[in-house]
C-alpha cells in the first residue's frame, strides 16, 4: 500500500491566540493528520518587502505570532503525535524554527530563492518545496532531491485550474490543497501525491480571516483525510492477483 502523508496547515487561522493555535494542533490529531503546520515571520514589513508590496505589512501583522510559540506549539505536537512543521518566509528565521520542525517547508513564492533554499539546507533536514506559479521551465530549476509539491497559489483555486495531470506528467512527489474540496486530496493522491498539505481552520474562525476560503472546517478536514485513507487502501499493491474476494468464483471462469 503506498503511505500518504498528509500535513494540515494551520496558517492564519491561529487568529493570533495562543488558545486558538493550540485547538487547531488538537484538531489535526483528531482528524487524523500525520502533521501539523505553521507559519512564522519575525518582521511583518520585512516580509513585505521580500513580496515587493510595502502595503502588505499591515496585512501580515494581525497574524504573526510570537517566537516565544515556537516551542510550545512544537511541544504540544508532539504531544499530539504529529510532527511539527512551520514555514518561515525570512532567512533569519530559519535558526528559530530548525530544532523544532520534522522538516523545512518552502513556500512557493520561494521556490526559486536559491539562497533561501541554500541557507535551509545548512540543516540537513529534508525539504519540502511548493511549486505553485512556476513555468514549465522553471519547474525544472527546482531540484528533485527535494519533495516538490504541486500546487496553485489561488485561494481558493477553481476546479478548472487545480490541474492535477501535472503530478504524474513532472514526476512531482505531493499535492498543496487550496480547493477546500474534502474530495480533492483523495484525487490527488490517485494521481500520484504521496504528499498532501491541506488548510485547516477552527469550527467558528470567522470569514474575515484570509484562509477561511479554502480552510477546512473540522469535520471537512475530517472527511478529507478518511477520504485520502480510503483510496490509500483502494490503491492497494498495484500487482494484478487473484484476489482473496473473487477467489470462489474462479471456478465459473471459461477456458
Amino acid at each position: 500500500m503506498r503511505e500518504c502523508y498528509i500535513i494540515a496547515e494551520a496558517g492564519s487561522c491561529h487568529d493570533g491566540s495562543a488558545d486558538r493555535a493550540f485547538e487547531l494542533i488538537c484538531i489535526a490529531a483528531e482528524c487524523g493528520a500525520n502533521a501539523v503546520k505553521f507559519q512564522y515571520w519575525s518582521d511583518s514589513k520585512a516580509l513585505a518587502m521580500a513580496r515587493h508590496d510595502a502595503t502588505l505589512e499591515a496585512f501580515y501583522e494581525p497574524y504573526r505570532m510570537p517566537r516565544a510559540w515556537l516551542k510550545t506549539l512544537a511541544v504540544e505536537a508532539d504531544r499530539r503525535q504529529l510532527d511539527f512543521l512551520c514555514t518561515v518566509y525570512l532567512i533569519q528565521d530559519i535558526q528559530y524554527v530548525a530544532p523544532l520542525v520534522a522538516q523545512f517547508k518552502i513556500a512557493s513564492p520561494d521556490a526559486l530563492n536559491l539562497p533561501f533554499i541554500t541557507a535551509h539546507r545548512q540543516y540537513e533536514k529534508k525539504i519540502i518545496v511548493s511549486v505553485g506559479m512556476l513555468t514549465e521551465e522553471e519547474l525544472y530549476e527546482v531540484s528533485t532531491e527535494y519533495t516538490r509539491l504541486h500546487c496553485v497559489s489561488a485561494y481558493p483555486c477553481p476546479l478548472e485550474q487545480v490541474n492535477l495531470g501535472a503530478i504524474r506528467q513532472y514526476d512531482l512527489d505531493g499535492f498543496s490543497d487550496h480547493t477546500g474540496d474534502p474530495c480533492m486530496g483523495a484525487w490527488a493522491y490517485l494521481a500520484g501525491a504521496n504528499v498532501l498539505e491541506v488548510h485547516m481552520r477552527a469550527e467558528d474562525t470567522k470569514k474575515t480571516n484570509p484562509d477561511y476560503p479554502h480552510a477546512l472546517s473540522p469535520p471537512l478536514l475530517k472527511a478529507y483525510i478518511a477520504n485520502v485513507r480510503q483510496a490509500q487502501e483502494a490503491w492497494g499493491s498495484g500487482i494484478k492477483i487473484t484476489q482473496p474476494a473473487e477467489a470462489a468464483t474462479r471456478k465459473y471462469m471459461a477456458k
